[in-house]
């Protein structure tokens, strides 16, 4: 999910559950519904493959791709 922005607690809640999200106002403002797009989890980056253009979302700090392959923090726990 790309947003220009989320609320703190659903941007947490969304990674508790292992949904992948990104804030890029630009790629927002920039992107339409048609436009075909590829995302880099690891990197923070948002390419637009219509448009021929890259845009960069904070990248995930380790934590976060931890959560994020244990699909959320549940499995996260039981992983442990």
């Amino acid at each position: 999910m790309i947003a220009e922005s989320f609320a703190r607690i659903f941007y947490r809640n969304c990674f508790n559950t292992g949904l992948p999200i990104f804030e890029c106002p630009l790629f927002i403002k920039e992107s339409k519904e048609e436009d075909q797009i590829e995302i880099d989890i690891n990197n923070g980056e948002i390419k637009n493959l219509t448009q021929k253009k890259t845009y960069k979302a904070q990248p995930y700090p380790e934590f976060i791709k931890n959560l994020l392959k244990a699909e959320g923090l549940m499995n996260y726990i039981k992983r442990r």
